[in-house]
């Protein structure tokens, strides 16, 4: 929840980028917060993307099915 109540939004439209290169180990929550962050960024007309994804995390996102809904998650 830390990660969802740290991200503020401009009043114009963004485009957030979470760079997970160095990212190990992603967890459902820690798919939760993203997907509720790219809610949120698309609530005020702006943009989630996450990035640099690894093998093991690309997979993670494939498995819970949220792989497609995080924008710049490579296909």
């Amino acid at each position: 929840e830390a990660f969802e109540s740290e991200i503020e939004f401009p009043d114009e439209p963004c485009r957030l980028v979470v760079d997970l290169h160095d990212v190990t180990f992603i967890d459902s929550s820690g798919v939760r917060a993203l997907i509720v962050a790219h809610h949120r960024a698309n609530e005020v007309g702006s943009s989630l993307v996450v990035c640099n994804l690894g093998a093991s995390i690309q997979r993670v996102l494939d498995v819970l099915g949220a792989r497609e809904l995080l924008e710049g998650a490579p296909r």
